[in-house]
């Protein structure tokens, strides 16, 4: 497989018996999340939006999506996601903004937030140590997924 190649494959048992799937990216078994961890996306590309969700979904967790950073600080307030990835560059509401309302909200300060942006230099160091994790684009899936895993544990 050459770099940049996206495969995934699912290992799906007979229908009536009902388990996880296995889920398989770049030739590794992912982890499924069996306790219903819920994830936000917050990512107003949509193709991204997409992609992260299918993984997420595929990994077992139950999946909330936004566009939009207003939307998204709305679904934080009425659903209390376990974990919001949080791009930062948004329409509506800047995710710098999302995530400093969340987290000065004592309602939802315990939300685990994943930042996933193209301008993570322009967080500063307060916002950073509001963040659990830091990704800047493009970045890794796998360590992406290895990240909401481990906070899903925390959080658990």
């Amino acid at each position: 497989m050459q770099e940049g190649e996206f495969r995934l494959g699912l290992d799906i048992a007979r229908e009536d018996a009902c388990p996880p799937p296995t889920v398989h990216y770049l030739g590794q078994k992912m982890a499924t999340a069996t306790n219903q961890t819920s994830v936000l996306v917050v990512e107003d590309d949509p193709g991204l939006n997409g992609l992260l969700s299918d993984l997420m979904e595929m990994s077992g967790y139950r999946v909330l999506r936004a566009f939009d950073g207003t939307v998204a600080y709305d679904l934080i307030g009425e659903e209390h996601p376990d974990i919001v990835t949080l791009d930062l560059m948004l329409p509506g509401m800047l995710g710098q903004e999302v995530l400093n309302r969340a987290k000065n909200d004592p309602a939802t300060r315990d939300v685990r937030f994943v930042i996933v942006s193209a301008c993570t230099q322009s967080l500063s160091e307060a916002d950073r140590g509001l963040a659990d994790a830091l990704f800047s684009k493009p970045f890794e899936i796998d360590r992406l997924l290895e990240e909401v895993e481990r906070l899903s544990n925390c959080a658990a």
